[in-house]
Order: C-alpha cells, then sequence, then structure tokens
C-alpha cells in the first residue's frame, strides 16, 4: 500500500483495496490513502484518474495504463520544478 510501499499486482476487480500488510485503505487508480473501506470506495468512485465508467471496478490493463499516466504525471511534475539549465541537461541524458 502507499502507506508502507507494499507492493501490490496482478489483480483485477474492485479498486478499492486494503494493503495486507499495513491494512490502510486505498485506491487502486491513485494511490491515495482513504481512511476506511466506506472511503476508499467513495474515493473510487469519483476517482479522477480511473479508465473506465464503472464505478469500483477495473482491469489489469486499465491499472497498468493508469499507473503508467501517473508515473509520467510526477516525473513531468519533478522535472517542472528543476532549474531550467538542469531539466535541460537532465532531458538530454535521458533521450534515446
Amino acid at each position: 500500500g502507499p502507506q508502507c510501499r507494499q507492493a501490490f499486482v496482478d489483480f483485477e476487480g474492485c479498486f478499492a483495496l486494503k494493503c495486507s500488510r499495513c491494512l490502510c485503505h486505498f485506491c487502486a487508480w491513485c494511490l491515495a490513502e482513504c481512511g476506511s473501506s466506506a472511503d476508499a470506495h467513495s474515493h473510487v468512485r469519483a476517482c479522477p484518474h480511473k479508465q473506465n465508467e464503472d464505478a469500483y471496478y477495473g482491469t489489469e490493463a486499465e491499472f497498468k495504463k493508469a499507473h503508467r499516466d501517473r508515473c509520467t504525471r510526477l516525473v513531468r511534475e519533478y522535472l517542472d520544478s528543476l532549474d531550467h539549465s538542469v531539466r535541460v541537461r537532465v532531458v538530454r541524458v535521458l533521450e534515446p
């Protein structure tokens, strides 16, 4: 889960999850910690990062896309926080 960084993989079903290690409730779409099971379900139903129209459920492919999008967004936000000259150097290093 997001609190203890316990990995979770290869699931399909309800995206309101409970961590098996720290027992926190969270959204599988965006990894937001939600407090209770009811809070997690409410969050999942309205999560802006959902990849479908279903209230609670998603597929593994949708999960993977949501997390690729999340990682891309986080990297862009980080790069935007850097000084321009540093950002240019980092982007150059990462170019194929």
